[in-house]
């Protein structure tokens, strides 16, 4: 193979710093964290091995660490190749063929997210699971998303981001608590989904129960999803429309600070 036949760029119309996240995101999931945690058990009585192997576990409640924030990356991660993958449809007054793609998208995902976590396939109604999988996260974010990226200014889908994360910490705040209990996404998933909820578990009688130890919630949670997927459509478009690429990431990282700051400050408040 000679020099000519190297390529010696990225592909035109890729978005290389999206390409590597992405990559990274996917090597956490499905190779660094099983190979590694297998690993650090041998020397997990060792500070920096056990502080590491906290990163790849899921924090019961109160905090967060490395591993949770993989799935939302999922969902920032769709929202920046937005502003790149709409651009055609922007124009278009007919908005007819970009509502078809965002629909059969979003059945797609919506379906194998219930074969992948939610017991489709076994075609069980005891077993079904109807909104339990990350890929049905990114389905219900990449829907908000998309309605707001079609029809709203960039002020618009400003404010309206806003109203949709001040929304859900309204309800939490006002109607209930932050205890795992008390929760008002909890208690709005079990009213909701019911015996079709995730964790669901049930005995020789028939009758069933929640469980004391699931805690993920869904759909009061969706209006985080699409919050998290507009950040990321936010992000696209500072990449997409600034001319100057280090303006661009000195943006970002300005905007990443102040997000930080803020949500360290919330926190008082609203635990995370």
């Amino acid at each position: 193979m000679n020099a000519r036949s190297i390529p010696s760029s990225i592909p035109s119309g890729r978005l290389a710093s999206l390409d590597i996240l992405r990559g990274f995101d996917l090597f956490m999931l499905v190779f660094f964290q099983p190979v590694f945690v297998a690993f650090a058990r041998h020397w997990s009585e060792t500070p920096v091995f056990s502080f590491l192997l906290k990163q790849f576990n899921h924090i019961p409640w109160v905090g967060f660490s490395a591993w949770d924030l993989v799935m939302p990356l999922f969902l920032f991660m769709v929202g920046t190749a937005m502003p790149f993958s709409f651009e055609k449809y922007l124009a278009n007054p007919d908005k007819w063929a970009i509502y078809r793609k965002i629909t059969k998208r979003f059945v797609i995902l919506f379906i194998l997210g219930a074969v992948v976590q939610g017991n489709l396939l076994s075609l069980d109604p005891l077993r079904l699971r109807l909104y339990s999988n990350t890929l049905q996260a990114i389905a219900v974010g990449y829907l908000i998303s998309a309605i707001l990226l079609l029809h709203l200014s960039r002020k618009g889908q400003l404010v309206v981001t806003f109203l949709l994360l001040a929304g859900y910490w309204a309800l939490l705040t006002f109607l209930g608590d932050f205890t795992p209990d008390g929760n008002f996404a909890e208690a709005v998933d079990r009213a909701i989904l019911g015996r079709f909820r995730d964790g669901v578990s049930y005995a020789e009688d028939g009758s069933w129960s929640f469980s004391d130890s699931y805690r993920y919630t869904w759909v009061l949670t969706s209006m985080v999803f699409g919050v998290t997927t507009m950040m990321g459509v936010f992000a696209g478009q500072i990449m997409k429309y600034g001319k100057d690429k280090k303006k661009n990431c000195q943006l970002l990282f300005v905007i990443g600070v102040v997000l930080l700051l803020s949500a360290w400050l919330l926190s008082f408040q609203t635990p995370i």
